[in-house]
């Protein structure tokens, strides 16, 4: 399963039988995306609608490509659980206040965690509570140093993360993806 940054706040998972572009918006490289995914998720109100596209924008359970969706409420988004090929991804939107053990349970053991680190605390915050295997920051300005600083990492940027269930860091690790055109 690979992991592509878009920029802004969207990635493209891309597993086996299925696409998934998550947040995109007008401003990245997610529009020549879209036109490849079988399934597009908003953790906030969708910009749009799709024609060949199932477009995901509320909690809930879906089966797509053999792929389970878990569409978690967290406060005014929803966060959603991607388990494709094997490899658990969650992806959230905008980070701030708590999530109940409830909702934390339901994201499932979390391999990769895509997170929005505008708020860099909280989001370092979430990042303990879920103690994923790579965390990958989105949606910051110009560089997530913040964030980097935050969880006490340092690392080079890369074009893609590919993650194999067998793989997997004992360690919490840190990728920063560069934004593909």
């Amino acid at each position: 399963m690979d992991i592509t940054y878009l920029g802004g706040n969207t990635v493209k998972l891309s597993g086996k039988n299925l696409n998934v572009i998550c947040d995109p918006s007008k401003s990245t490289a997610a529009s020549k995306s879209l036109a490849k995914a079988n399934v597009v998720s908003w953790s906030t109100e969708g910009l749009a609608k799709l024609d060949d596209a199932i477009v995901l924008d509320l909690p809930g359970e879906y089966e797509v490509g053999g792929a389970m969706i878990t569409g978690v409420p967290a406060g005014d988004t929803t966060m959603f659980s991607f388990n494709i090929d094997g490899v658990n991804v969650v992806v959230t939107g905008p980070v701030g206040g708590e999530l109940s053990a409830d909702r934390l349970e339901a994201l499932g053991k979390v391999d990769a965690l895509v997170i929005r680190v505008a708020d860099h605390a909280a989001a370092a915050a979430l990042v303990a509570k879920l103690e994923p295997a790579y965390v990958i920051p989105v949606g910051y300005d110009k560089t997530p140093e913040a964030f980097l600083k935050e969880m006490g990492a340092g690392p080079e940027a890369v074009a893609k993360l590919k993650i194999s269930p067998k793989e997997l860091p004992a360690e919490t690790q840190v990728v920063v993806l560069t934004p593909t055109a």
